[in-house]
């Protein structure tokens, strides 16, 4: 579960640094083969097998739909930007706080609250840096004399902690601290930073989602996401450029799977059988 996502991250490392102007394309080629799939490899588990919770999938894609062209209509793409960062943001941090938190014998209270306290000062960091995402503009969720509080309780809070399990510290919490402090700690490089993370991450989905019912290959499973995924997006590419201009259909149909994707997930993995 580690040893795929963590080759593709270091691949992608490695291309970054042999051909750099070319990270446009490594970019793409994450969103069509990684990110778009992984979001939709939600709906292919076992709990999505009766009609019932297909048609409560479909539900709850259509109302994010219907979110994302209303924050389109009363407000502008910006805060539709906003909302997508925070919302993932959040979602890679739970995730990445449940595989610790299962990959540990010995997970305690401290662990919990080390752990998201650390993710905070990651996301305040990000701010200090003055980043943006996607190439628009990012708001602070809170004043910042209140966030830089929050943050530097944060870094005391983790520093202390850090120095108490030192000995034991388990390895997987490392790793994932780790990459997760690569998301802000990088001024310039694109491909070290979100892409990184995304890159990890999303590989990571793939695999725990077939691993959970596999009936097939990983190549087979694989393979009908990525297709299935081209055919539905370009589709609505299609009618946003020929029928319905002038509203990005597209781009809000990605970030409602994106949002169901993220409150299913939530809810599945946190079932006492997880298929």
């Amino acid at each position: 579960m580690i040893l795929f996502p963590s080759l593709i991250f270091l691949s992608s490392i490695l291309f970054w640094f042999i051909r750099p102007e070319f990270v446009q394309y490594l970019f793409l080629a994450n969103l069509w083969l990684l990110s778009y799939p992984h979001t939709f490899a939600t709906f292919t588990r076992s709990y999505f097998s009766s009609k019932e919770n297909k048609i409560k999938a479909l539900v709850v894609i259509i109302l994010f739909f219907v979110f994302n062209l209303w924050v389109l209509h009363l407000f502008d793409f910006v805060i539709l930007i906003n909302i997508y960062f925070y919302s993932q943001f959040f979602h890679y941090v739970r995730q990445n706080f449940g595989i610790c938190k299962i990959g540990s014998s010995s997970w305690k209270v401290l662990d919990t609250v080390s752990f998201h306290l650390f993710h905070l000062c990651l996301l305040i960091f990000f701010f200090r840096l003055e980043h943006s995402f996607l190439g628009y503009k990012l708001y602070q969720p809170v004043p910042s004399g209140m966030f830089y509080t929050f943050g530097g309780f944060g870094v005391l809070a983790f520093g202390v902690y850090f120095l108490i399990r030192l000995r034991s510290i388990n390895k997987k919490i490392f790793l994932y601290l780790s990459l997760g402090g690569l998301m802000t700690f990088n001024e310039t490089s694109f491909i070290l930073g979100w892409l990184g993370l995304h890159l990890f991450h999303n590989s990571q989905y793939l695999v725990m989602s077939w691993n959970l019912n596999p009936k097939e290959s990983f190549y087979f499973y694989y393979g009908k996401v990525v297709v299935l995924v081209f055919i539905i997006y370009k589709f609505a590419q299609f009618i946003e450029d020929y029928l319905i201009s002038g509203i990005s259909i597209a781009f809000c149909l990605i970030l409602a799977v994106n949002y169901s994707h993220y409150l299913f997930d939530s809810y599945l993995w946190k079932r006492k059988y997880r298929l």
